[in-house]
């Protein structure tokens, strides 16, 4: 785990680890071409047909907040 090799990291606040992903997202993919609108809009209309085609494999928002819930307790 990286936090482990630089344990400074589990000392910054919440906003301080989010601003902190933010740059190492924006530093990960700088310089990559980015999806325009059309193409965001096609890649959801694509996992909303998935989803509908098979809905076994999805979650509700009810599922999947009570797991972010239960990991957060843990």
């Amino acid at each position: 785990m990286i936090a482990e090799r630089f344990p400074e990291l589990l000392q910054l606040t919440v906003a301080e680890q989010l601003q902190l992903a933010d740059e190492l997202y924006s530093t990960a993919f700088a310089g990559k071409p980015q999806l325009t609108n059309d193409e965001i809009y096609a890649e959801l209309q694509q996992s909303l047909a998935e989803a509908k085609a098979h809905p076994e494999t999805t979650s509700t928002w009810e599922d999947v907040k009570a797991r972010i819930l239960a990991a957060h307790r843990a």
